[in-house]
């Protein structure tokens, strides 16, 4: 994820359990481990519409 250190990803970790707990947390509960702008960039970058191989052509 960009903007996001090694420690802050130890820290989601440690608090989630798994890189799919901390997908599926919502801003709120990720800002109780991280700051807030930290926490609505990590829920941005799981929740923002990938695009897609046909879109960049």
């Amino acid at each position: 994820m960009p903007g996001v250190g090694r420690q802050t990803r130890q820290r989601l970790l440690t608090h989630f359990g798994s890189l799919r707990e901390v997908q599926q947390a919502t801003a709120d509960s990720l800002a109780s481990v991280v700051p807030r702008k930290t926490a609505e960039s990590i829920w941005r970058h799981f929740h923002q519409p990938q695009p897609t191989a046909a879109a960049q052509n």
